[in-house]
């Protein structure tokens, strides 16, 4: 749970800087090293507190993610019931996991409009 709704957070925060078009809050350097990305990764999320209601869930965001994801118990349930399976994986670079849009289709992205009326921006 906590996962995805670290996810979410970020999901708000692209959807934020879309609507304001400050996409210079998105472009980032090549992620050559982890700890590039990780410093990249943190920076772009809004705050739990400001979008999530659920105080319990609060704390599993902030108990394990510091900055990256730390759970022992899911790691091992992931290798248990898929890896140790033969299960499909696929690993991938960082640069790869990376979304890229053409600048000129940023118009065509459809925004959330329920996160844009709590930010105050009407249709």
């Amino acid at each position: 749970m906590s996962c995805l709704a670290h996810e979410f957070l970020h999901y708000i925060f692209i959807t934020i800087v879309l609507k304001e078009k400050s996409l210079e809050k998105l472009v980032g350097i090549k992620p050559l090293a982890p700890e590039v990305f990780l410093a990249f990764d943190n920076t772009h999320l809004v705050k739990p507190e400001e979008w999530i209601k659920d105080k319990e869930l609060i704390k599993l965001i902030e108990k394990y993610f510091n900055p990256i994801i730390n759970d022992t118990e899911l790691e091992e349930k992931i290798k248990e019931f898929w890896i140790n399976k033969s299960l499909p994986i696929k690993e991938i670079s960082i640069e790869e996991s990376m979304i890229r849009i053409p600048i000129l289709e940023l118009n065509k992205v459809k925004l959330n409009s329920e996160i844009l009326r709590r930010i105050g921006y009407k249709e």
